[in-house]
């Protein structure tokens, strides 16, 4: 699970522009993650003292290469029943990046263009429009879990056909870091949950995707 970087030799100046970078994220991390013990009523400091001073972060830089038309259906009014309406679009092997919720904290995201969606909690899908220089924020399953389902992990999707490109940072506890939901009274979470083990948790998950 852990590694070192693989850096590419034809871009001298990539490594120093990219690791000033990721400095950047994890402060701009740690500042959100302090907003939502905040937001809580907890310590500022809890989720940071979680991590163990060694956060498990990771950050991509992921290329969405342009889209064939093949295999994409827009489904609107159906050609055999006129009152029969479909909402979503249905995509077969084009699906740029199926349904999903992060494993870690919380995700910080740009991107050059729209593509990424999220599922409201009705069950809607929302086209998030980038906005300049601004970041996306994602909840992801250990916030859930830690605050016991009183921030929701947001279930995303990427749907493109022109190609885009995205940078996404991953703020995860570290791997040895013991989760157990907390109990916050004053939202009404005041039971205990079963803890968990992060590292444990994320490599049964990368196990399922990279068989």
């Amino acid at each position: 699970m852990y590694g070192p970087n693989l850096w590419p030799e034809k871009l001298p100046d990539y490594k120093n522009v990219i690791t000033n970078y990721i400095f950047y994220l994890k402060e701009l991390g740690t500042a959100i993650l302090r907003g939502l013990c905040i937001s809580l009523g907890m310590q500022e400091d809890f989720f940071i003292r979680q991590f163990i001073e060694d956060p498990y972060w990771l950050f991509r830089i992921l290329c969405y290469p342009e889209q064939s038309t093949k295999g994409i259906h827009y489904l609107g009014l159906d050609n055999n029943n006129n009152n029969e309406r479909k909402s979503e679009i249905e995509i077969n092997s084009d699906y740029s990046c199926g349904e999903h919720t992060d494993y870690g904290c919380i995700t910080l995201l740009l991107a050059n263009k729209k593509g990424l969606e999220v599922k409201s909690r009705s069950g809607k899908w929302f086209s998030i429009e980038p906005l300049e220089g601004a970041f996306i924020c994602l909840i992801g399953d250990m916030i859930e879990y830690w605050t016991n389902g009183l921030y929701v992990a947001t279930k995303h999707r990427v749907i493109t056909k022109d190609e885009r490109i995205s940078m996404a940072f991953f703020h995860q506890p570290n791997y040895e870091t013991i989760l157990q939901p907390c109990q916050i009274i004053n939202r009404g979470r005041n039971e205990i949950g079963t803890p968990i083990k992060y590292g444990e948790y994320v490599y049964k998950k990368y196990k399922v995707i990279y068989q």
